[in-house]
């Protein structure tokens, strides 16, 4: 139950930074949230399997990265 709230949250931030405009994107920056919220929405239809897919759980992990890097660079 926390894990899928967790979950939803993490989407639910994204959404709003995509929707809001609410920091500076490049499209690449864009293109990075759009591929991580695609991969978070695969995980919440898949909850039961997510554990065991390691090629979904490093991925999602590797696009995160990713987008922290970006925005450490705008910082």
């Amino acid at each position: 139950m926390e894990h899928n709230q967790k979950l939803a949250d993490l989407m639910q931030g994204i959404e709003g930074l995509l929707s809001k405009g609410r920091c500076p994107q490049t499209d690449e920056d864009e293109a990075l949230l759009k591929s991580c919220l695609t991969e978070l929405r695969k995980l919440e239809s898949n909850n039961a399997d997510w554990r065991g897919s390691f090629e979904k759980a490093a991925t999602l992990l590797l696009l995160l990265f990713e987008v922290y890097d970006k925005f450490k660079e705008i910082l």
